[in-house]
């Protein structure tokens, strides 16, 4: 059975130069990894990242025989987590859930717009 690791910030190559060096992983690099595999061990060490990108992550892996260990898996890696058909939670891990945000260019840069404040 395939191993994956799912480590970094949750973000498509072409913004992957915006988080100052730190690691990042893409929807491509689990297609590639993946390839035509429909049995995956999972493993996700990340503290989030692009909601768009990681719906396609846990949408992939949602449609095949995985299974997901959480040793951090924070915001949008929380979600991709749950595509797992088995789900194993580290002991010491960290999964972080919280209320969605959007930020943006559309957005004026001193405003971020929360779930609490969406419904207005």
């Amino acid at each position: 059975m395939k191993e994956i690791h799912i480590n970094g910030i949750i973000s498509p190559p072409e913004y992957a130069n915006e988080f100052d060096q730190e690691q990042t992983y893409s929807f491509d690099q689990l297609v590639q990894e993946l390839g035509d595999d429909v049995e995956a061990t999972v493993y996700i060490d990340s503290p989030g990242g692009m909601v768009e990108e990681g719906m396609k992550i846990y949408d992939l892996l949602k449609s095949r025989n995985v299974t997901t260990i959480a040793l951090n898996a924070s915001s949008i890696a929380s979600v991709i987590f749950l595509a797992g058909k088995q789900r194993l939670i580290k002991q010491g891990a960290k999964m972080v859930i919280h209320n969605a945000w959007l930020k943006g260019e559309e957005i004026e840069s001193d405003m971020i717009i929360n779930a609490n404040s969406l419904d207005q």
